[in-house]
């Protein structure tokens, strides 16, 4: 996941116009998503090269003319980025904080929760995840809720305490797991 913040002086450095021609590249290459930034800028400005950008864009032709394949892939890449969807900043609209808040949120939704990895052969857990996840009663309030596994060695006690993680780790800012054993109390 790439995140692009484009503000009136960006086009400005050649160092941030190479890193995103090389981005986007990456992005193309393996599949990930970029979200643009367009922090007090027009999107539009970015994409038809007006304003700053087209300013800027000037200044880099007048530094290295020689380099025109250089100068076209940097505006390639800052049509291409101003085409994606992303967020937009105007100073008024709203505080900067609640702004990054909402990036911040949409963000920790798109990255997948790190899994536990469980046996592929399991067999005959549905009912039994179905009344834990029922237990445990997630989303219905914000208190907090235990439910303890327990029997002989063996029967899938931490394979079932696994899948219900699995199954439910989505829900939750913030996850963590731990095993409790009988070795060493």
């Amino acid at each position: 996941m790439g995140i692009i913040v484009l503000s009136k002086n960006y086009a400005s450095s050649s160092f941030c116009l190479q890193e995103l021609f090389t981005i986007l590249a990456c992005i193309k290459d393996k599949g990930r998503c970029v979200w643009p930034v367009f922090y007090e800028v027009d999107p539009s400005d970015v994409r038809k090269l007006k304003r700053s950008y087209g300013e800027a864009m000037v200044e880099h032709e007048k530094g290295s003319s020689s380099n025109i394949v250089l100068l076209q892939k940097w505006k390639n890449a800052l049509h291409q980025v101003a085409n994606l969807s992303g967020f937009h900043f105007k100073k008024g609209d709203d505080y900067e904080h609640v702004f990054i808040g909402k990036i911040v949120e949409r963000v920790s939704r798109e990255i997948m929760p790190v899994t536990l990895p469980v046996p592929d052969y399991i067999v005959g857990f549905k009912y039994q995840k179905q009344i834990v996840t029922s237990l445990l009663n997630v989303g219905s309030d914000d208190r907090f809720h235990m439910v303890g596994i327990h029997g002989i060695g063996g029967i899938g006690k931490t394979t079932l305490a696994l899948e219900v993680y699995n199954l439910i780790v989505r829900q939750f800012e913030v996850e963590s797991s731990s095993q409790l054993g009988t070795k060493g109390c």
